[in-house]
């Protein structure tokens, strides 16, 4: 029986927590409580059945009973009765931190974020591993939530983690890269040095550090000074439409099947990342040539009329459409 000082409930009810209420149910920690939107109601009792636990809607949730409160990301950390549940002492974690926290043996973790081209980079440097022989898993906000992978192996985890999982974020990564920085979701994280100082949480999180030297908002941030930076004419960086380590030509930015000078700093990244996991990112690297990229991101779809149309809707911000 649950007593009142072990008390938890679910902030949300989107595919990440309904992967994480699974998870807790094969635990024996079933929530007291689930918090989401009036309309959403009906799909957690149709979801759950007869047995749900009380529902509350987001508009005045009570978190009174609760011990610990399990918050989708959507949610900002810096709501007022989130922090006031936090400042009597309740505990405030995700489904992140949960995975994070039970053991890998043999396992390696990446971790990769940026303001923008994370889910891009995780996926490349997924298939740039497995194109190696590494058995990879590749989750995250990428779209398949930490909790759905629950109980799965790989040799190699890369996690695409956003500033909103990473605001209170408590796992440790072996490898955390972070990709750019631009003002972005400052209305979650209440402005942009907060934003900037939650991002870079995953350097403090990870037992190597790599950023990129090229973007100005991270290379100059206090956070990321004991960072190994890429993008500097001494590591991986491109020049002259060519990936070079140092001095040394790797691959050439016309052999990728994909539009965009942008692919440079991504494929430096992941040759970044590949030598700091212990591997010949000069011998692995010309694997991202079978690349197709992800959906929505400078994606041809076809030549119409004379026209090629591209698809990059994904480029919701400025620094995006300009890359």
């Amino acid at each position: 029986m649950t007593t009142a000082a072990q008390a938890l409930g679910l902030w949300g009810w989107g595919r990440e927590m309904q992967a994480l209420y699974t998870v807790l149910l094969a635990q024996r920690r079933p929530p007291q409580t689930i918090i989401a939107p009036a309309a959403e109601h009906a799909a957690i009792r149709t979801h759950l059945g007869p047995a749900t636990p009380p529902l509350q809607d987001t508009t005045a949730p009570d978190l009174s009973d609760l011990h610990t409160l399990y918050k989708t990301p959507g949610q900002t950390l810096y709501a007022p009765v989130i922090q006031a549940f936090i400042a009597r002492g309740g505990q405030v974690t995700s489904g992140t931190n949960l995975w994070f926290a039970q053991p890998r043996p043999g396992a390696m973790v990446v971790g990769v974020t940026g303001t923008k081209g994370k889910s891009t980079t995780s996926a490349l440097l997924a298939h740039v591993l497995r194109a190696a022989g590494k058995k990879v898993g590749l989750a995250g906000n990428i779209g398949l939530p930490l909790c759905a992978v629950w109980g799965q192996t790989a040799d190699i985890w890369v996690v695409e983690l956003s500033s909103y999982q990473l605001a209170d974020f408590t796992g440790q990564c072996d490898v955390g890269v972070v990709l750019n920085l631009y003002p972005e979701h400052l209305n979650w994280h209440g402005g942009q040095e907060r934003y900037y100082h939650d991002k870079l949480r995953l350097l403090q999180q990870s037992k190597q550090g790599l950023v990129n030297a090229q973007n100005a908002d991270l290379a100059h941030h206090p956070r990321a000074a004991s960072a190994q930076r890429y993008n500097t004419p001494n590591a991986w960086h491109v020049a002259g439409g060519v990936v070079r380590r140092g001095t040394t030509p790797v691959l050439a930015l016309a052999d990728l099947p994909l539009l965009g000078d942008h692919w440079g700093d991504s494929l430096c990244a992941v040759a970044t990342v590949l030598e700091a996991l212990g591997l010949d990112a000069m011998a692995r690297l010309p694997a991202a040539k079978s690349f197709t990229g992800l959906p929505h991101r400078l994606h041809t779809l076809g030549t119409a009329h004379g026209l090629t149309w591209v698809n990059d809707s994904i480029a919701t911000t400025p620094y995006a459409s300009q890359a």
